[in-house]
Order: C-alpha cells, then sequence, then structure tokens
C-alpha cells in the first residue's frame, strides 16, 4: 500500500501489527508476529523508500516489551489505550509515565498518538462522553516527556459517532481555545 498511498499523495502510513493486519513470513523467513522490531523495520523501510513517515500500530503489550528499538525506526507510534479509559485514571496515567518516555529517549522526534474506543464501555458512573474527557485530561495531566502528541479514537461504526463529534466540541472549546 506504500506505492498507493504515495501515488494518492499521503505523508504518512501505518502499520498494524496486530495477528489479522501481518504477513506471515518476513523477507527474512522469520514470523511477523514473533519479530515485531524486523516487522517494523521492513515496513518502515518499506515506507521510507516510497517518501513517507510511518506510524507503527502495535498492541500495547508489543510496546511495553519492544517500544524503544521499534522507536528508533518509525516516525509516529500509535498506542492502543482504550483498554484503560474505562479504570481508575491513575492507572492510565502510570501507564503513560512508563510507556512513552523511554520512547522519546530512543527517538526524541517520535511522534506519539494515543487511542480511545467508542466501542469499549464507560468508566463506571461516567457517561461515555465524560470517561472520553477524563481520558483527555488524564492524558494532559502527565508531565510533558509523557504526554502523547495526539489522541484519536476507534470507531467500528457504531452509533457512537455522536459522541465523538460532541467529545471534539468539547476538547476544542477545553484546549484549543
Amino acid at each position: 500500500y506504500a506505492q498507493v498511498a504515495e501515488d494518492q499523495g499521503h505523508d504518512w502510513i501505518e502499520y498494524n501489527l496486530e495477528g489479522q493486519f501481518v504477513p506471515d513470513i518476513l523477507p527474512s523467513g522469520h514470523e511477523a508476529n514473533d519479530n515485531h522490531v524486523e516487522a517494523f523495520t521492513v515496513a518502515a523501510d518499506v515506507a521510507h523508500d516510497h517518501g513517507l513517515r510511518i506510524s507503527a500500530a502495535p498492541i500495547r503489550n508489543v510496546i511495553e516489551n519492544n517500544g524503544p528499538a521499534i522507536a528508533r525506526v518509525v516516525d509516529i507510534i500509535h498506542i492502543q489505550m482504550q483498554k484503560l479509559q474505562d479504570v481508575d485514571p491513575s492507572q492510565m496515567a502510570a501507564a503513560l509515565n512508563t510507556i512513552i518516555p523511554p520512547l522519546r529517549t530512543a527517538n526524541p522526534d517520535i511522534e506519539v498518538q494515543i487511542q480511545f474506543s467508542t466501542s469499549w464501555n464507560p468508566a463506571p458512573g461516567l457517561s461515555l462522553l465524560d470517561t472520553f474527557k477524563r481520558f483527555a485530561n488524564t492524558a494532559f495531566s502527565v508531565p510533558l516527556n509523557a504526554r502523547p502528541n495526539a489522541i484519536g479514537w476507534w470507531v467500528q461504526g457504531d452509533a457512537n459517532m455522536d459522541i465523538v463529534g460532541q467529545w471534539l466540541t468539547w476538547y476544542n472549546a477545553t484546549y484549543r481555545s
């Protein structure tokens, strides 16, 4: 898809290292799911050969195990944090403080994006919209070296798309005005 992205004028492409998206065998003959760093290195080489930046979107445990080595070869890391959107915010803050600083040490230019999901449960006692607000507030409450560059959401075409618009209105009023 790198050639298609380049031809269409995109400036970056994402490689998701979840089982359903990964080719079984890398050029080295190794299996991608057992060789995360090699898989992202190959993907980054292809993207960079096409003049594209690359976003790595592995599942969070891959980042926890191999994050700095992956950060050295990619331009963006997309961390799936939706499993922490409905727990005590201190758990998410602790995860950001643990995961992001080593990525920035390995690659000071890395952009880090985190993701919540409209398909995940709201936090106990909160609406889904208030859960998203708390998610953003938590992400921006950690020290700068642990703070993501961007927040995104995973949407599966569900009825909660309306909430994304409400969250964006709140986000823009809260963080951009």
